[in-house]
């Protein structure tokens, strides 16, 4: 699959719900390389923690996107999302 080129975002403020990616995203990479930083996903209609990347992972985490998630961060992370090229 096509996909457009990846901008980096920094997330910040953290700890707000509002992150939703553009509705043609299909996967986020997470830039866990730094020392700290994390993301946790939810289901948008129930508000269930679904899991999470961290610091822990050591590099850049590839993660297959579902458009009925949301997701917050804990600290600074680095995210890009991977978005289905437009023709």
């Amino acid at each position: 699959m096509d996909c457009e080129m990846l901008e980096w975002i920094n997330v910040v403020p953290p700890n707000q719900r509002n992150r939703d990616p553009p509705a043609d995203t299909i996967a986020i990479v997470a830039d866990a390389t730094g020392r700290s930083g994390a993301i946790r996903i939810f289901e948008a209609g129930s508000n269930e923690f679904l899991g999470g990347v961290g610091t822990e992972y050591a590099g850049y985490v590839i993660v297959p996107w579902n458009s009925r998630w949301y997701y917050s961060c804990v600290g600074t992370l680095r995210v890009a999302y991977m978005v289905k090229k437009r023709v």
